[in-house]
């Protein structure tokens, strides 16, 4: 983990395994403050915009620096152990907790690190919501993660008026990885699809980009050949979602083709005199019975 103050005359780098946190200046590269009181990973950091810091970690604890670094508070998140992500909001007067470990989102004060209150995530009992994010008005909090809602993980957002009430937006399949607000009022999402996409103040897509190579997680059954092998079928999203048919004599690629292409069949996996077992999720697999060397080992 590492960032840069906003006037760039710190550079933070945390080190892992629970050694701490080293802070150097950025004029001559010395080390301005070492801080060891860590039990774990720190993964999180930021300055606000008069120079205090906010550092998170996997053992549980936020600490909040003055500009000196020579003050500190530490304290206990309020929600869970495994702090992702923590946001200065845009006035500096709170931070909002995000963890990898509970659905909760939690908002603490920004001077004491003393909880205040937490958004409303009471029917919601498995997931996380890791990431969170402030509109850059302050007039909403963003947050998403690792919480399936039927084959969707959403990002939840709410008015910072409240808390009480939350709107959805199917961002991504698989987990939210990022936001960050933009300065008119929108926020940019990253998803570990790969994908990444802007939603605008009304909650609405304004764009999304997904991969542009394929994944061909979980997709065994999905993935076929022609018997002359001018023509491949395969998929562009893992678990097969988004299927794609490529082929070479006509040199077209088409995307969620319509119809059952004739003769594309499954990968052989067994024929006279060869048979390949254990290969699927193992680092095993085997030739007629004998071990296969894997490339690297």
């Amino acid at each position: 983990m590492e960032t840069v103050s906003l006037d760039k005359t710190v550079r933070i780098w945390a080190v892992k395994d629970g050694e701490g946190l080293r802070i150097y200046n950025t004029h001559n590269f010395s080390v301005k403050m070492d801080d060891t009181d860590f039990d774990s990973d720190s993964v999180w950091a930021q300055f606000a915009p008069g120079g205090r810091l906010l550092v998170a970690g996997l053992d549980g604890y936020l600490r909040l620096y003055d500009k000196t670094f020579k003050n500190n508070i530490k304290k206990k998140a309020p929600g869970g152990k495994w702090i992702v992500a923590a946001r200065f909001s845009p006035d500096g007067k709170v931070i909002a907790v995000g963890y990898a470990d509970s659905p909760r989102v939690d908002i603490v004060s920004a001077e004491t690190l003393n909880y205040i209150k937490k958004a409303n995530t009471r029917d919601i009992k498995k997931g996380h919501f890791a990431r969170v994010a402030w509109s850059s008005d302050g007039k909403y909090l963003y947050a998403g993660g690792g919480y399936d809602k039927g084959g969707w993980n959403p990002i939840l957002r709410w008015s910072t008026k409240s808390m009480r009430r939350y709107v959805e937006y199917s961002a991504v399949k698989n987990a939210v990885m990022q936001i960050l607000p933009l300065k008119d009022g929108r926020v940019i999402f990253i998803g570990r699809d790969p994908v990444f996409g802007v939603i605008n103040q009304a909650n609405r897509k304004v764009y999304t980009k997904g991969p542009a190579s394929a994944g061909f997680r979980d997709n065994l059954e999905g993935f076929l050949i022609f018997k002359d092998a001018t023509t491949v079928e395969f998929a562009y999203d893992p678990f097969g979602n988004r299927p794609a048919r490529f082929s070479l004599l006509m040199r077209k690629l088409t995307v969620e083709p319509p119809d059952e292409a004739k003769g594309l069949s499954p990968f052989v996996r067994e024929a006279d005199g060869l048979d390949i077992t254990d290969w699927a999720g193992t680092y095993k697999p085997l030739l007629n019975g004998a071990p296969l060397k894997m490339i690297g080992t």
